[in-house]
């Protein structure tokens, strides 16, 4: 099942309503589809629950599938706490799945019991997965350059051309 965003359902809410006004015009359900682009078979079927639940049945019922398990508040005060950096929040290096997950049990005493699901709900949050460049301590930046200006060109030499050969890998070369 695809993810409607909000807008999207207002606009088919939108469609259904006006089809709703051309049921009380009588209005042809052919015409309605055609006015509507949208399909007959469609019409069809909002005209069924407007003849059973009134316009209310033609109303949006918001996005399918099970309720967030964190609400709108603690979505906001969960972008707080990752933007804090996971220091702020006891852990030495970087955030990971299950430190996030953590997090949200301790904090708002939700459990997400899959990774997935939590790397999904930071996805909607807008944080993307990253991994850091681990680098030594002993790092010498000024050795790195000098290697890759001086040592690197000179092992990228070209080889030297080759020279006639046959036709056929597997065969000597003619004299």
């Amino acid at each position: 099942m695809a993810i409607v965003s909000k807008a999207e359902r207002e606009q088919a809410e939108a469609r259904r309503l006006a089809a709703a006004e051309m049921f009380v015009q009588k209005v042809p359900q052919a015409e309605i589809a055609r006015r509507l682009q949208v399909t007959a078979t469609a019409v069809r079927t909002w005209h069924k629950r407007w003849l059973v639940e009134g316009v209310d049945g033609l109303r949006s019922r918001g996005q399918p599938g099970y309720p967030p398990l964190l609400n709108e508040t603690q979505r906001a005060e969960l972008v707080g706490v990752l933007n804090a950096g996971p220091q702020a929040s006891g852990f030495d290096g970087g955030w990971t799945i299950a430190r996030v997950a953590m997090v949200i049990r301790r904090r708002f005493g939700v459990l997400y019991r899959y990774p997935s699901a939590v790397w999904t709900l930071l996805h909607r949050l807008g944080f993307s997965v990253q991994k850091p460049a681990r680098r030594a301590v002993e790092r010498d930046e000024a050795a790195i350059n000098r290697w890759r200006t001086q040592t690197w060109s000179q092992v990228l030499e070209w080889p030297p051309p080759a020279g006639h050969g046959s036709a056929t890998p597997t065969s000597p070369v003619s004299a």
